[in-house]
């Protein structure tokens, strides 16, 4: 194995914990919702799923990397990532985490977007 498919294998790692993290944090009573952290593991994971998704593809990283950068690269690659919309993620244009979506849907919605970036990612 690799050095390339090592790292990819780690992000992919990694984006799957995150994701399951966010979702687990999605399911607590609405008054509970630790928001940000679903914001962020959410964001987290679709950067992880892409990022690994490109390594494996030998595919030269964005720089800066940004969700919306990443994306552009992965829909080069694979016109299937043309149906990942990131309009409803704020930060998708952020080098670094900045800001945070607290509102439930708002959150819900970015988890739901992670959910589709790893369909893709993993076919």
């Amino acid at each position: 194995m690799n050095m390339n498919n090592i790292r990819t294998g780690t992000l992919y790692a990694v984006a799957d914990q995150l994701l399951q993290d966010a979702e687990l944090e999605m399911d607590r009573s609405a008054e509970d919702v630790v928001t940000h952290l679903v914001c962020r593991n959410s964001r987290q994971s679709i950067e992880n799923y892409l990022t690994g998704y490109l390594l494996d593809k030998l595919v030269s990283l964005p720089h800066p990397i940004t969700l919306a950068g990443l994306l552009e690269h992965c829909k080069t690659v694979d016109s299937r990532f043309a149906d990942l919309d990131f309009t409803p993620i704020h930060c998708r244009f952020e080098e670094e985490d900045k800001d945070y979506c607290l509102a439930t849907e708002t959150v819900e919605t970015c988890l739901r977007i992670a959910r589709h970036a790893e369909q893709l990612v993993k076919g």
